[in-house]
């Protein structure tokens, strides 16, 4: 899934008054080769995903990243997202990917699906050749669009038990409150929502998936608006009317073409405003995302008495 690339690219470069670092452009082929994985599959099995967030302002914007963007979001709708996830556990793995959701693992407490080339740095030959001399621990984040209840007060109380269940699932294993409270509080939360229990599974997983399963409204398909409920809950004004969304177009971004919504225009002004103006900053973790592992990366190579590679320096 390899894209050629001249070397030049991988030097670094000022983009919009912003630096971005060779690593970071390392970074940028390995994540989208990873989605080109994601695109290949989607396409054999007729299943549509848009790109999302700061990746459509960057197709749009920059025909590529955004400079200051160090990562690939991507939408689906629910039930082409959870087909996704299913055929995408016994399928990533053959490119030497994995999807991580609360559903199959038991330590994940995030409601948004995460696709990775690996759970840690690896510096080995392998790695790095794959992914252009980047050694770190990339993603890919999935965002599910869940069918849109019309009236607010619906809305604000999915949000609410969602909100406790991430909570609970959070300091589920720390000594925070007690072990009888843990469970007084999840016995209250699953009795409200009338979920029964699953053998075998821990309560902390149970609630990392009840934070996302309560997102779901099934009972109404037919919906006009369409939202990453959670993320809609925070920001009344990203909800997105599902027309925009009925036919992808696809856009220019860095060497490939990718899905995005018909009207994106409509969708980047509902969660950006004026989209054409260049603000920095965005991003929910600090930039670069790899700094701590790039941090480890180096203590490793100087505890080995070695000089740090070139390729590492930043």
């Amino acid at each position: 899934m390899s894209m050629k690339y001249d070397e030049s690219y991988f030097k670094g470069e000022t983009i919009c008054d912003f630096y971005v670092p060779p690593m970071m452009k390392r970074v940028w082929a390995g994540l989208l080769d990873m989605l080109m994985v994601v695109d290949n599959l989607c396409r054999a099995a007729n299943l549509k995903y848009y790109m999302a967030y700061g990746t459509l302002l960057g197709a749009v914007r920059h025909k590529g990243y955004i400079p200051w963007d160090d990562d690939i979001d991507i939408w689906m709708f629910r039930d082409d997202m959870m087909k996704f996830i299913e055929l995408a556990e016994s399928i990533l793995p053959k490119y030497g990917l994995e999807i991580i959701t609360p559903y199959n693992d038991a330590d994940y407490n995030n409601p948004v699906a995460g696709i990775f080339n690996g759970r840690q740095m690896d510096i080995s030959k392998e790695r790095l050749e794959k992914y252009y001399g980047c050694p770190f621990s990339m993603r890919i984040d999935l965002f599910p669009l869940d069918n849109l209840p019309d009236d607010q007060e619906t809305v604000d109380f999915k949000c609410r038990l969602s909100d406790e269940a991430w909570q609970l699932a959070d300091i589920w294993n720390k000594s925070v409150i007690s072990e009888r409270e843990k469970k007084r509080r999840f016995e209250a939360l699953t009795g409200e929502i009338g979920y029964t229990p699953i053998d075998g599974v821990s309560y902390k997983q149970q609630l990392s998936m009840l934070c996302d399963m309560i997102m779901i409204s099934d009972d109404i398909p037919d919906s006009e608006y369409v939202a990453n409920v959670r993320l809609y809950h925070e920001h009344p004004r990203a909800r997105f009317r599902r027309e925009w969304f009925e036919k992808p177009v696809y856009l220019q971004f860095g060497q490939v073409s990718l899905p995005a919504p018909a009207d994106y225009d409509s969708v980047l002004r509902t969660i950006y405003g004026d989209y054409t103006v260049m603000r920095k900053g965005g991003t929910v973790h600090d930039y670069p995302f790899y700094k701590e592992q790039m941090a480890e990366l180096h203590r490793a190579i100087k505890k080995q008495g070695t000089e740090i590679p070139e390729i590492f320096r930043e």
